[in-house]
């Protein structure tokens, strides 16, 4: 009876009031991992593998494609610019229609996002 109870509780939080919507869950095997959404710089495509480059200069590799990843993350904060980079556009310091730079690492913008992603880059950089 206990277990059911709380579970019957666990089932009427909102998860608003305890801020997870601003995290996306991983899973690896069993491991579910929650990753703050603020904290990601650009996640980069490794074959089925995804390589997440945070703030703290860590990094993590996971297996999830691109595709995927980005059905969890939101759209407001995130854009893919090369099939195998999305960014954190929060972190956008410069760019070209040619590459973006984040932090000291240069990210390129393949030619077929280029005109999806100009003008989003001007709209939310003012650049």
């Amino acid at each position: 009876m206990t277990g059911f109870r709380a579970n019957k509780r666990l089932s009427g939080l909102d998860p608003k009031k305890l801020n997870l919507t601003r995290t996306i869950i991983i899973e690896q095997g069993k491991l579910r991992i929650r990753i703050p959404v603020q904290n990601i710089l650009f996640v980069r495509a490794e074959h089925v593998y995804s390589r997440f480059f945070f703030q703290s200069d860590q990094q993590t590799l996971r297996r999830i494609s691109l595709d995927k990843l980005l059905t969890k993350l939101p759209e407001e904060f995130f854009i893919r610019v090369h099939r195998s980079y999305f960014v954190n556009l929060t972190y956008v310091r410069e760019w070209t229609s040619s590459k973006v730079m984040i932090g000291e690492e240069v990210i390129p913008i393949g030619r077929t996002y280029k005109d999806q992603v100009v003008p989003i880059l001007k709209q939310v950089t003012g650049i």
